[in-house]
């Protein structure tokens, strides 16, 4: 169930007021930015496999990971993805 689900789901039945409206609109950003944070490494898995054809898939899942971890703790605007080419 992806995030624009959840939220219909859940403010669909029930009368909510100000704050679990809030609360719900929270709870599916969250579940949006996980979804999002899945689809970055997808997208970089299937880079690296082109970038690496002799890799495993295990080989390649390790450095999906090790990019996205690292390009959320760069705080050079001018380090980039390799493999994504941003």
């Amino acid at each position: 169930m992806n995030a624009l689900d959840w939220l219909f789901e859940e403010l669909w039945n029930t009368p909510k007021d100000k704050f679990e409206w809030n609360a719900i609109l929270n709870k599916a950003k969250e579940i949006n930015k996980k979804q999002m944070s899945e689809n970055k490494l997808n997208f970089l898995r299937s880079q690296i496999a082109m970038f690496h054809p002799e890799w495993t898939k295990e080989q390649v899942h390790m450095e999906a990971i090790r990019v996205h971890e690292e390009a959320n703790t760069i705080d050079d605007d001018d380090e980039g993805c390799l493999y994504c080419g941003s």
